[in-house]
């Protein structure tokens, strides 16, 4: 038995992977986050793939809170537009389909870069991160993070 792909998954020259764009959709309509790990210009990017909404929503909150004043807050609106985006694509299909329009951007939460040689960057938590999804050389559904501890009594 063969399951048909969808029509521009062998070769599509407007927007990457078809697999990677319906991913990103389901994230972007329904609001699941999954680990994902991409290779990206030959850098691995690693974290949680989430929505836009929830990508401007949350950078809009960290200027607020990182810029003071009448600066911070215009900054801040600016971000929460992108977020609008998102929610009139939902609220228009009234129902959940990751066969509409593909998208061009995806988002990741809890995002590291890691280069050969040297540390996860950052070192701490994650950052925000957004990027072409024409871009993606690759991707793993799982994301990568420090080794647990070795367990002494092995």
């Amino acid at each position: 038995m063969s399951e048909a792909l969808p029509a521009g998954s062998a070769v599509d020259p407007a927007g990457g992977d078809w697999f990677l764009q319906r991913l990103v959709r389901l994230a972007n309509v329904t609001g699941v986050e999954i680990g994902i790990t991409l290779t990206v210009g030959g850098s691995i990017i690693s974290g949680e793939l989430t929505g836009g909404r929830e990508y401007f929503e949350a950078v809009a909150e960290q200027v607020r809170s990182a810029v003071p004043g009448e600066v911070g807050e215009a900054m801040s609106d600016f971000f929460r537009k992108g977020a609008k985006v998102y929610v009139l694509a939902k609220e228009e299909t009234n129902e959940v389909s990751v066969d509409l329009i593909p998208p061009n951007y995806l988002h990741l939460r809890n995002a590291k870069h890691f280069a050969p040689g040297s540390e996860a960057m950052p070192s701490g938590d994650g950052m925000w991160w957004r990027g072409r999804i024409a871009e993606v050389s690759g991707f793993t559904v799982g994301s990568l993070g420090p080794r647990p501890p070795a367990d002494p009594a092995e």
